[in-house]
């Protein structure tokens, strides 16, 4: 799943809201109704319907709380709208997101989510076709952002959904943030739904590869660590290493 929908996920009220109320109702009729039943019963089973009833409950409670069910049922409606959203835009790249969003009509992502899905699928198809070309720096264009950060001169040419974290990126999972990474001819730009944060090259030390992220050591301060596909890791370590040859051309 793309970051934007992590952070849609994880943020979303209706979706993280939990209905404790009908487990209460739930517990209540459980025993209403079946704890008497078992109580009648049980001299006949010899002592083993008692047990068999708190086995039942802990067992029906555990896996079909009328809340967790409610909630499992909000989070496969969300993760359908998300492959239904990927799945129209891979088969038919000229539908616009105002045309895909107005035939699913989805509930929890809007045109501006769906905006944003878009861009990153054809981010990460330009990033899997240029590693694999020869002339990968050649390959590499300016792309065309609503960034308003950006400096005289200064362009953009990497650009990708991610999650930020901070600290050793081998023991810090706790996500500060989601937004875009950007590589500039600069800098490297994080704009996020919370904060936002520019890292001129200067201060940068080194960036350390890893397998679904990369962690930027800087000349002061804790690393900052941006989550990444394999690809886009590729593309972007690409740009970093040789970007005084990458020409800006759109």
């Amino acid at each position: 799943m793309y970051p934007l929908a992590q952070y849609i996920f994880e943020t979303s009220s209706i979706l993280q809201k939990k209905d404790s109320s009908w487990d209460l109702v739930f517990i209540i009729l459980m025993l209403l109704f079946f704890f008497p039943v078992m109580v009648v019963t049980d001299s006949a089973t010899g002592g083993l319907g008692i047990v068999f009833y708190v086995f039942f409950v802990a067992l029906v409670g555990w896996k079909a709380l009328p809340g967790k069910l409610m909630y499992e049922n909000r989070k496969r409606i969300f993760e359908s709208e998300f492959e239904e959203i990927i799945d129209i835009y891979q088969k038919n790249r000229k539908k616009t997101p105002s045309q895909i969003h107005k035939s699913i009509q989805p509930k929890y992502f809007s045109l501006e989510d769906i905006k944003s899905i878009c861009n990153h699928y054809e981010d990460l198809e330009i990033h899997k076709q240029i590693i694999k070309t020869k002339k990968k720096t050649f390959k590499m264009k300016e792309i065309k952002t609503s960034l308003i950060e950006l400096k005289k001169n200064e362009k953009v040419f990497f650009r990708s959904q991610t999650c930020w974290t901070k600290g050793d990126p081998e023991v810090n999972h706790q996500v500060s943030d989601y937004g875009h990474i950007y590589f500039t001819n600069l800098a490297i730009i994080f704009s996020g739904y919370n904060r936002s944060s520019r890292i001129n090259f200067t201060r940068i030390v080194e960036i350390e590869e890893y397998e679904d992220l990369i962690s930027l050591n800087k000349t002061s301060g804790v690393n900052d660590n941006f989550s990444l596909s394999i690809e886009s890791i590729k593309y972007c370590m690409l740009f970093y290493k040789n970007r005084l040859k990458v020409k800006s051309k759109k």
